[in-house]
């Protein structure tokens, strides 16, 4: 970070009348070429009005159109510029942003130095002996040789078979329809039982005696 300028403080307020967050201020204090600066800025959500001051005097005022809002200021032969980002605001300095000229602050040491720290740390490669020295013991387990096979080890048991004779199955009249009949098992399949059929009588019967006949009315 360059030594004309110095950071001081960040600040962000709601400071709406009726409604806190609809109208916000946000305030930077740094020190540039040794000279005190305190910028202010107002934004209102509702009516989109942004006013701009430095050191009390009025920089900006007004509407500006776009989606982001930025507001150039020069100060001597430093450029600065104040932009919108995700909801609120940061002021840039000579191309750097204000929040990370506070953390070589506060850190007090450059950021590019760092990181080029860190990406040198990484990139050190290690010795195999400190990486054994390191790494954590662990056993070795030795597996022993399969003597039986997979399907010896299942849990089966094989089903055990049994001759029978195929036979066509009979079917008893006596236990299916309270009969020994059987007709009812072979040509009646409604389970009925069958009535005899009555012998025919004839009304006229001739008896026959010796060489004459005679007609028999009751037989």
């Amino acid at each position: 970070m360059s030594k004309a300028i110095q950071i001081l403080n960040f600040e962000e307020q709601a400071v709406g009348r009726t409604i806190k967050s609809s109208k916000k201020r946000f305030t930077w204090k740094f020190i540039l070429d040794s000279i005190s600066y305190t910028i202010d800025l107002h934004s209102s959500k509702f009516s989109g009005k942004r006013s701009i001051k430095i050191n009390g005097e009025i920089h900006f005022q007004g509407k500006k159109t776009g989606k982001l809002f930025h507001q150039t200021i020069e100060i001597g032969s430093h450029s600065l510029i104040i932009i919108e980002v995700n909801k609120s605001y940061d002021l840039r300095i000579d191309g750097t942003s204000f929040n990370l000229l506070k953390k070589q602050e506060t850190f007090e040491a450059p950021i590019h130095n760092i990181e080029k720290t860190q990406t040198t740390s990484k990139l050190v490669s290690e010795s195999q002996e400190d990486w054994e020295k390191s790494a954590k013991p662990y056993d070795v387990i030795i597996r022993e040789g399969l003597i039986t096979t997979i399907i010896e080890k299942l849990p089966i048991i094989p089903k055990k078979t049994k001759n029978r004779q195929s036979a066509k199955p009979t079917y008893d009249g006596k236990y299916m329809f309270g009969t020994s009949n059987p007709g009812l098992s072979k040509g009646n399949s409604l389970g009925v039982e069958e009535i005899p059929k009555p012998r025919t009588y004839s009304s006229y019967s001739p008896v026959v005696t010796g060489n004459s006949t005679h007609s028999n009315p009751f037989l």
